[in-house]
């Protein structure tokens, strides 16, 4: 097992200013006891990126496949992505954002944790120093063609950002546009029966003095 540590925080420190920095590895898969399909590789890469902070715009591109639906012998992909790390005095604009521990094969059946020892072990060496995680807890005890249950490890601090309550704010104004909303259907029917009795009113007066230039034509014949 093996402690790392890039940067002077804890996952229960307070909130902290942090800035999006960008970020751009070639990431080539090289395994003895575990296979994997380019489609494979891209998205075991995606969902570990995205659980250790990468933002979810991040772009990972297959390459150096050469069979279809097949495990490959060296898979690669390119990755490019956008990670937060605490902002400096020269930062430009900043996110507020709090250290999140993160345990990456929390959720994963031990052996097929087992079988991924070889790509945690190759993603902690080439791509986790990207991150710059406040502390890292990694063990990767591989052996070829042979996984061992319980051996393989990852775990780090990284920095989120905040969520705001958005559907919070968006639902409040919902629902005062539906409060608002009969006061309105009121005031269109009254200006409604207004229209309408002015109309009929109109309509009236006209007959009736149709009616009395007829009595009066009537009248003078």
């Amino acid at each position: 097992m093996r402690r790392g540590r890039f940067a002077p925080a804890a996952a229960d420190s307070a909130d902290v200013a942090a800035a999006w920095v960008p970020k751009e590895v070639n990431f080539v898969y090289v395994g003895f006891t575990t296979k994997y399909t380019c489609d494979g590789l891209q998205a075991k890469m995606r969902r570990i990126l995205l659980q250790l902070g990468a933002r979810d715009d991040l772009k990972v591109e297959r390459y150096g496949c050469m069979r279809v639906n097949a495990p490959e012998t060296t898979p690669g992909v390119r990755i490019v992505m956008h990670v937060l790390q605490p902002a400096s005095a020269a930062a430009g604009e900043t996110v507020a954002a709090h250290w999140k521990s993160v345990d990456v094969l929390a959720d994963r059946n031990p052996v097929d944790a087992a079988l991924d020892c070889e790509l945690i072990a190759q993603l902690n060496r080439d791509v986790l120093p990207l991150l710059r995680p406040g502390t890292s807890t990694y063990s990767a005890a591989c052996a070829a063609n042979k996984p061992l249950v319980g051996g393989t490890r990852l775990k780090a601090d990284v920095l989120v950002p905040i969520r705001t309550p958005c559907r919070r704010a968006h639902r409040g104004r919902a629902a005062s546009t539906v409060r608002h909303r009969p006061s309105r259907m009121r005031l269109s029917r009254t200006v409604g029966a207004i229209a309408q009795g002015l109309l009929g009113a109109g309509v009236l007066a006209l007959l009736v003095r149709g009616g009395d230039a007829a009595g009066c034509h009537g009248r003078r014949g």
